[in-house]
């Protein structure tokens, strides 16, 4: 399992990928995470997102858990 697969799933209390992904897979906001390794941050955002700001660290780029695991 991916360092980021791994911060969204503690931070929103999945035990699995699957589980998650039939919750937020219609949804028009969904969570992303920072990319920063030291930061890890698991924001709302955009389906599509890929380069948004994180609030947490002032950088990094959070992207959606769907860009992370290839459904879009």
């Amino acid at each position: 399992m991916g360092v980021y697969t791994e911060a969204l799933l503690d931070d929103l209390g999945y035990d699995n990928k699957e589980d998650m992904l039939i919750d937020y897979a219609l949804e028009s906001v969904v969570p992303g995470v920072c990319s920063n390794k030291d930061c890890l941050a698991v924001i709302d955002v955009e389906p599509d997102a890929t380069h948004n700001y994180c609030d947490c660290c002032g950088g990094g780029e959070v992207r959606s858990c769907l860009i992370i695991w290839g459904v879009i």
